[in-house]
């Protein structure tokens, strides 16, 4: 709630919240409003199209924020905050907030031990100079991917997750059931990323992990990541782990090839990150598919961030599934229908709903494993 009332105070013309358009030509007969709310006289006297996007979007977050508490289903993936390493099944993807050194190690020695129970081939990354000090055994292959394999040159996505699909037929040639890796991803650090660079990395490995039903954990140090970049990596990760300082307030993960759902609030603090979330995941492909039924909030900024990929992109076909009617209307009020045809909606908003029927989410579900 605080963050939507923040990101409200940000983008709605600095005016106050306002209940209804027949409340609005009252808020305008006041210049001077105490508080930290205050309004602009237009000397206009119908509602504005931009206003009226504002009072739509403002209506749209309902009194409950959202939350991550435990586990929820979606399609066949794991989203949500995880208590322990032991609940990760296949197509799991982990951002794992790392505090104590320690603690990241015992956390690690029982999620290979499960991936071990689970007939999983077990690998661990992390940089060459601290390869001869992992706590693993034999069964356990290390390697630093800066050396093995981008022969110390910048990140490669495409030859880091062609390898990925080596390894993976390799273990299941060798009878294994797949893959599960536990990445220090300080290995990042001999050749640093930019942070656009690691979020396309991140979103494109999200893919490859539910293509191959892998395990990944990828684990970042809090004292050689700073807080905006690590809130930025859990943003593109189903699951999480550790204590995050700073919540990002939405995830955007792959559900099958070129399907890509998006859960939580997108507002006027995230609404950048958001926009290079959905622009890793158009990559490389001409027809793209998000699933927002969990998106319970989106201000404008987010229509935005999700107009500039779209603009970006004439030749991607957009298609936005489920979107709550709200968010619909604002895209026709802001003329995006006209100016970006690209973008296509289901249901299509041209069908009539039946009465009642306002595509409002689902709220979430528990799912204990």
């Amino acid at each position: 709630m605080e963050r939507w009332i923040r990101s409200c105070r940000n983008e709605l013309l600095d005016r106050m919240l306002i209940d209804n358009e027949a409340h609005l030509p009252h808020a305008r007969a006041s210049t001077n409003v105490t508080g930290h709310t205050r309004t602009r006289w237009h000397g206009k006297g119908s509602v504005t199209r931009r206003e009226r996007v504002g009072l739509m979007v403002a209506g749209w977050a309902g009194p409950v924020g959202w939350r991550y508490l435990g586990l929820m289903p979606s399609m066949n993936r794991q989203v949500g905050t995880l208590a322990d390493s032991e609940r990760l099944g296949p197509g799991a993807h982990v951002c794992c907030v790392i505090g104590s050194t320690a603690q990241f190690e015992a956390w690690t020695a029982a999620c290979l031990a499960e991936g071990a129970e689970r007939g999983q081939k077990l690998f661990r990354f992390a940089p060459w100079a601290a390869l001869d000090g992992l706590p693993v055994d034999a069964s356990v292959t290390v390697a630093d991917p800066h050396v093995a394999f981008l022969d110390e040159g910048p990140v490669d996505a495409a030859a880091m997750y062609a390898m990925f699909r080596r390894q993976d037929r390799a273990a299941r040639r060798e009878g294994y059931r797949g893959l599960r890796l536990v990445a220090d991803m300080d290995w990042l650090l001999a050749c640093p990323p930019s942070r656009a660079e690691l979020v396309r990395f991140e979103v494109l490995l999200d893919q490859v992990v539910t293509e191959l039903d892998a395990t990944v954990v990828c684990a970042y140090r809090r004292e050689h990541f700073d807080t905006v970049m690590i809130a930025e990596m859990v943003a593109v990760h189903p699951l999480t782990a550790g204590q995050v300082t700073s919540e990002p307030g939405l995830r955007v993960f792959n559900v099958s090839p070129a399907v890509w759902e998006v859960t939580g609030e997108v507002d006027h603090f995230n609404a950048e990150p958001f926009g290079r979330a959905i622009a890793a995941a158009a990559d490389g492909t001409s027809s793209l598919r998000l699933r927002t039924a969990g998106l319970r909030f989106v201000a404008v900024a987010g229509i935005q961030a999700l107009a500039r990929v779209a603009r970006s992109r004439p030749d991607l076909h957009l298609t936005i599934e489920d979107a709550n009617v709200t968010l619909r209307h604002c895209w026709t009020l802001l003329d995006l229908d006209r100016q970006l045809p690209g973008v296509r909606w289901q249901p299509d908003p041209a069908s009539p709903l039946p009465p009642g029927d306002v595509r409002a989410p689902a709220a979430p579900r528990v799912d204990v494993p």
